[in-house]
């Protein structure tokens, strides 16, 4: 595990962006620039999943766009047309675009049904309703980033696969999810019949990534799957 300036590094970048749950927002430099205001660190790791509209700027180039900008060099320059840019952008299999869109369905099923049931406080990540809302959204924006990086990536493992990591966070979250609808039940909350269809597309979701993304499982995320150097840090304060 490395440090910076008492920051985990790369700490942010595979979490489920739950701040209010995380134990590690001590040591986690995006939570203390959004809490604080501080000036954004242009030195920060690549693959910053906790604020994707301004951190994930600060990826790697991909390699399909290295070989747009250097074509356009070549060329003497000129601005892209959208055709241009999306011609130019890695195609997933049709087979991984299913998956993203029955993440997408099942996200869009949970806010509308689930989402209009009044069920004790949403931001509470120990009540499953909260855990379900949460993870419904975090799960298809994962599933995608995961399986748009895999038809990028280029064997080139210099930095940790990002595919791979966001894939592990998906399947975390697909996994707390299935747990959520099982709780949710064994509660009397809601039906096993109910539950059984959201529970059937989750464990599709859980086997299709996992086929797609092998590795997934394994990627090892700064901090949250390093228990014993987290463990030694919290001892040294």
């Amino acid at each position: 595990m490395e440090m910076r300036d008492g920051f985990i590094i790369g700490v942010f970048n595979y979490c489920d962006r739950w701040c209010e749950a995380c134990a590690l927002t001590s040591y986690c430099r995006v939570f203390a620039m959004d809490r604080g205001g501080s000036e954004m660190d242009v030195t920060m790791e690549a693959g910053v999943g906790a604020v994707p509209t301004v951190f994930d700027s600060l990826h790697r180039p991909m390699k399909w766009l290295e070989e747009v900008l250097e074509e356009m060099e070549a060329l003497g320059g000129g601005v892209l047309t959208e055709e241009e840019i999306a011609a130019s952008q890695p195609r997933m299999p049709p087979a991984h675009e299913e998956i993203c869109e029955r993440a997408k369905a099942y996200c869009r099923w949970t806010h509308d049904g689930v989402g209009r049931v009044e069920w004790g406080d949403r931001h509470d990540a120990t009540d499953p309703v909260a855990v379900l809302l949460w993870f419904a959204t975090f799960n298809a924006s994962k599933i995608r980033r995961a399986l748009t990086g895999l038809a990028e990536f280029d064997g080139d493992r210099t930095f940790p696969a990002d595919h791979e990591g966001s894939a592990k966070a998906a399947l975390l979250g697909i996994d707390r999810s299935h747990a959520a609808w099982q709780e949710l039940v064994a509660d009397d909350r809601v039906s096993a019949a109910a539950a059984r269809p959201c529970l059937e597309e989750l464990e599709w979701l859980r086997g299709q990534l996992e086929a797609a993304i092998p590795e997934a499982r394994a990627f090892a995320r700064p901090g949250f799957d390093e228990p014993e150097a987290v463990a030694a840090l919290m001892a040294e304060e």
